[in-house]
Protein backbone atom coordinates (compact mmCIF):
# COMPACT_ATOMS: atom_id res chain seq x y z
CA UNK A 1 0.00 0.00 0.00
CA UNK A 2 1.51 3.02 -1.05
CA UNK A 3 2.11 6.84 0.95
CA UNK A 4 -0.76 8.64 -1.13
CA UNK A 5 -3.52 5.72 0.18
CA UNK A 6 -2.45 5.54 3.34
CA UNK A 7 -2.34 9.89 4.02
CA UNK A 8 -6.58 8.96 2.59
CA UNK A 9 -7.13 6.56 5.08
CA UNK A 10 -5.78 8.73 7.76
CA UNK A 11 -7.58 11.88 6.57
CA UNK A 12 -10.72 10.98 8.55
CA UNK A 13 -13.94 12.88 7.27
CA UNK A 14 -15.53 15.80 9.23
CA UNK A 15 -18.21 14.62 11.35
CA UNK A 16 -22.02 15.64 10.24
CA UNK A 17 -23.19 19.02 11.90
CA UNK A 18 -26.60 19.64 12.78
CA UNK A 19 -27.36 21.44 9.94
CA UNK A 20 -26.21 18.57 7.56
CA UNK A 21 -28.25 16.22 9.16
CA UNK A 22 -31.10 18.14 8.36
CA UNK A 23 -30.38 18.63 5.33
CA UNK A 24 -30.04 15.02 4.87
CA UNK A 25 -33.48 13.99 6.24
CA UNK A 26 -35.26 16.62 3.97
CA UNK A 27 -33.25 15.25 0.63
CA UNK A 28 -33.99 11.22 2.21
CA UNK A 29 -37.97 12.36 3.07
CA UNK A 30 -38.32 12.75 -0.75
CA UNK A 31 -36.86 9.37 -1.71
CA UNK A 32 -37.99 7.39 1.70
CA UNK A 33 -40.74 4.98 -0.40
CA UNK A 34 -37.69 3.89 -2.38
CA UNK A 35 -35.08 4.32 1.00
CA UNK A 36 -37.22 2.28 3.50
CA UNK A 37 -38.60 -0.20 1.65
CA UNK A 38 -38.25 -3.53 3.44
CA UNK A 39 -38.10 -5.82 0.21
CA UNK A 40 -34.53 -6.23 -0.11
CA UNK A 41 -33.82 -8.54 -3.76
CA UNK A 42 -35.80 -6.82 -6.56
CA UNK A 43 -35.47 -3.70 -4.69
CA UNK A 44 -31.23 -3.46 -4.11
CA UNK A 45 -30.53 -1.77 -7.25
CA UNK A 46 -33.05 1.13 -6.87
CA UNK A 47 -31.90 1.95 -3.62
CA UNK A 48 -28.32 2.72 -5.36
CA UNK A 49 -29.37 4.60 -8.04
CA UNK A 50 -31.40 6.25 -5.37
CA UNK A 51 -28.05 7.13 -3.24
CA UNK A 52 -26.29 8.00 -5.84
CA UNK A 53 -29.22 11.14 -6.82
CA UNK A 54 -29.51 11.99 -2.81
CA UNK A 55 -25.45 12.24 -2.91
CA UNK A 56 -25.64 14.73 -5.96
CA UNK A 57 -28.81 16.46 -4.39
CA UNK A 58 -26.43 16.71 -1.14
CA UNK A 59 -23.51 17.96 -2.64
CA UNK A 60 -24.99 20.56 -4.19
CA UNK A 61 -27.49 21.78 -1.49
CA UNK A 62 -24.88 21.51 1.39
CA UNK A 63 -22.50 24.58 2.02
CA UNK A 64 -20.13 22.33 3.43
CA UNK A 65 -16.38 21.80 1.33
CA UNK A 66 -15.86 18.33 2.01
CA UNK A 67 -17.54 15.86 -0.67
CA UNK A 68 -19.86 13.13 1.27
CA UNK A 69 -20.05 10.34 -1.28
CA UNK A 70 -23.29 7.79 -0.88
CA UNK A 71 -21.73 5.32 1.19
CA UNK A 72 -20.68 8.32 3.51
CA UNK A 73 -24.67 9.55 3.87
CA UNK A 74 -26.02 6.13 4.02
CA UNK A 75 -24.09 5.54 6.66
CA UNK A 76 -25.19 8.63 8.84
CA UNK A 77 -28.51 7.91 7.80
CA UNK A 78 -28.42 4.74 9.36
CA UNK A 79 -26.88 5.69 12.46
CA UNK A 80 -29.62 8.43 12.44
CA UNK A 81 -31.80 6.23 12.74
CA UNK A 82 -30.85 4.10 15.49
CA UNK A 83 -29.90 7.00 17.25
CA UNK A 84 -33.80 8.23 16.84
CA UNK A 85 -34.68 4.75 17.74
CA UNK A 86 -32.67 4.86 21.14
CA UNK A 87 -33.81 8.14 21.52
CA UNK A 88 -37.31 7.09 22.10
CA UNK A 89 -36.98 4.23 23.90
CA UNK A 90 -35.59 6.06 26.39
CA UNK A 91 -38.36 8.56 26.30
CA UNK A 92 -40.31 5.38 26.78
CA UNK A 93 -38.59 4.90 29.96
CA UNK A 94 -38.90 8.26 31.21
CA UNK A 95 -42.25 8.40 30.54
CA UNK A 96 -42.34 5.16 33.31
CA UNK A 97 -40.32 6.61 35.39
CA UNK A 98 -42.05 9.85 35.61
CA UNK A 99 -45.59 9.75 33.82
CA UNK A 100 -44.67 12.05 31.53
CA UNK A 101 -44.29 12.58 27.85
CA UNK A 102 -41.57 15.42 26.33
CA UNK A 103 -43.58 16.78 23.13
CA UNK A 104 -41.13 19.46 22.36
CA UNK A 105 -38.17 20.50 20.86
CA UNK A 106 -34.81 21.34 22.98
CA UNK A 107 -32.38 22.06 20.31
CA UNK A 108 -31.89 21.56 16.14
CA UNK A 109 -30.60 17.98 17.38
CA UNK A 110 -34.06 17.43 18.72
CA UNK A 111 -35.56 18.42 15.42
CA UNK A 112 -33.62 16.06 13.01
CA UNK A 113 -34.78 13.22 15.15
CA UNK A 114 -38.20 14.43 15.18
CA UNK A 115 -37.90 14.55 11.25
CA UNK A 116 -36.07 10.82 11.23
CA UNK A 117 -38.71 9.43 13.31
CA UNK A 118 -41.36 10.95 10.89
CA UNK A 119 -39.62 9.27 7.89
CA UNK A 120 -39.20 5.48 9.27
CA UNK A 121 -42.56 5.48 11.16
CA UNK A 122 -44.16 2.89 12.17
CA UNK A 123 -40.47 1.52 13.55
CA UNK A 124 -40.19 4.57 15.78
CA UNK A 125 -44.11 5.73 16.23
CA UNK A 126 -45.53 2.64 17.74
CA UNK A 127 -43.49 3.31 20.69
CA UNK A 128 -44.91 6.89 20.98
CA UNK A 129 -48.71 5.13 20.83
CA UNK A 130 -47.78 3.01 23.44
CA UNK A 131 -46.15 6.31 25.74
CA UNK A 132 -49.53 7.90 25.02
CA UNK A 133 -51.50 4.68 26.24
CA UNK A 134 -49.29 4.35 28.84
CA UNK A 135 -49.43 8.23 30.21
CA UNK A 136 -53.41 7.79 29.96
CA UNK A 137 -53.56 4.73 31.94
CA UNK A 138 -51.05 6.21 34.67
CA UNK A 139 -53.43 9.25 34.70
CA UNK A 140 -56.48 6.96 35.18
CA UNK A 141 -54.20 4.96 38.09
CA UNK A 142 -52.89 8.45 39.85
CA UNK A 143 -56.56 9.28 39.85
CA UNK A 144 -57.76 6.67 43.11
CA UNK A 145 -61.16 6.08 43.53
CA UNK A 146 -62.48 6.83 46.95
CA UNK A 147 -63.19 4.25 49.58
CA UNK A 148 -66.66 3.08 50.02
CA UNK A 149 -67.88 4.04 52.96
CA UNK A 150 -70.03 1.52 55.49
CA UNK A 151 -73.76 2.90 53.94
CA UNK A 152 -72.15 2.32 50.53
CA UNK A 153 -70.80 -1.63 51.18
CA UNK A 154 -74.53 -2.12 52.96
CA UNK A 155 -76.32 -0.77 49.57
CA UNK A 156 -74.02 -3.13 47.41
CA UNK A 157 -74.81 -6.06 49.67
CA UNK A 158 -77.72 -5.82 49.68
CA UNK A 159 -78.10 -5.80 45.53
CA UNK A 160 -75.66 -8.25 45.56
CA UNK A 161 -78.13 -10.34 47.74
CA UNK A 162 -80.53 -10.77 45.31
CA UNK A 163 -77.93 -11.77 42.49
CA UNK A 164 -76.44 -14.68 44.71
CA UNK A 165 -77.20 -17.85 43.09
CA UNK A 166 -75.50 -16.29 39.79
CA UNK A 167 -72.56 -14.15 41.58
CA UNK A 168 -71.68 -17.13 44.20
CA UNK A 169 -72.14 -20.13 41.22
CA UNK A 170 -69.01 -21.91 41.54
CA UNK A 171 -69.00 -23.68 38.39
CA UNK A 172 -66.75 -22.09 36.27
CA UNK A 173 -67.67 -22.55 32.63
CA UNK A 174 -68.04 -20.40 30.50
CA UNK A 175 -71.83 -19.78 30.47
CA UNK A 176 -71.52 -19.48 34.06
CA UNK A 177 -68.73 -16.74 33.67
CA UNK A 178 -70.89 -14.45 31.06
CA UNK A 179 -73.43 -14.48 33.14
CA UNK A 180 -71.53 -13.51 35.91
CA UNK A 181 -70.27 -10.78 33.71
CA UNK A 182 -74.04 -9.85 32.92
CA UNK A 183 -74.57 -9.66 36.40
CA UNK A 184 -71.94 -7.54 37.40
CA UNK A 185 -73.06 -5.14 34.55
CA UNK A 186 -77.26 -5.19 36.15
CA UNK A 187 -75.73 -4.49 39.95
CA UNK A 188 -73.35 -1.94 38.77
CA UNK A 189 -76.59 0.16 37.19
CA UNK A 190 -78.88 -0.37 40.26
CA UNK A 191 -75.85 0.65 42.58
CA UNK A 192 -75.37 3.39 41.09
CA UNK A 193 -78.90 4.67 40.43
CA UNK A 194 -79.59 3.75 43.79
CA UNK A 195 -76.34 5.16 46.18
CA UNK A 196 -76.11 8.77 46.55
CA UNK A 197 -72.70 9.17 46.21
CA UNK A 198 -71.44 11.44 43.20
CA UNK A 199 -68.70 8.68 42.53
CA UNK A 200 -69.48 6.40 39.97
CA UNK A 201 -68.89 2.78 40.40
CA UNK A 202 -67.98 0.69 37.31
CA UNK A 203 -68.72 -2.61 38.00
CA UNK A 204 -64.91 -3.90 38.29
CA UNK A 205 -64.41 -2.00 41.41
CA UNK A 206 -67.54 -3.07 42.59
CA UNK A 207 -66.79 -6.56 42.12
CA UNK A 208 -63.36 -6.05 43.55
CA UNK A 209 -65.06 -4.84 46.69
CA UNK A 210 -67.33 -7.16 47.08
CA UNK A 211 -64.00 -10.15 47.26
CA UNK A 212 -62.88 -7.80 49.45
CA UNK A 213 -65.72 -7.66 51.86
CA UNK A 214 -65.66 -11.70 51.89
CA UNK A 215 -62.33 -11.94 52.37
CA UNK A 216 -63.04 -9.49 55.46
CA UNK A 217 -65.48 -11.59 56.72
CA UNK A 218 -64.11 -15.04 56.14
CA UNK A 219 -60.62 -13.25 58.60
CA UNK A 220 -63.14 -11.56 60.70
CA UNK A 221 -65.36 -15.06 61.71
CA UNK A 222 -61.83 -16.86 61.64
CA UNK A 223 -60.87 -14.69 64.01
CA UNK A 224 -63.75 -15.08 66.22
CA UNK A 225 -63.56 -19.05 66.43
CA UNK A 226 -59.93 -19.11 67.41
CA UNK A 227 -61.09 -16.32 70.36
CA UNK A 228 -63.97 -19.32 71.06
CA UNK A 229 -61.24 -21.72 71.70
CA UNK A 230 -59.26 -19.36 73.57
CA UNK A 231 -61.89 -17.96 76.25
CA UNK A 232 -64.61 -20.58 75.62
CA UNK A 233 -67.16 -17.28 74.49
Amino acid sequence: MNAAKLNVQRKRAQNFSEKEKLILTEIVLKYKNIIENKRTVKRSKDKEKCWKVIENNYNSTSSSTEFRSAEVLKSCWENLKKKTRRFFADERIKLYKTGKWRTFCESQSDVVLERVRDIIKPSVEGIKSDCDNIEAKLSVQRKRAQNFSEKEKLILTEIVLKYKNIIENKRTDGVTSKDKEKCWKVIENNYNSTSSSTEFRSAEVLKSCWENLKKKTRKFFADERIQLYKTGK
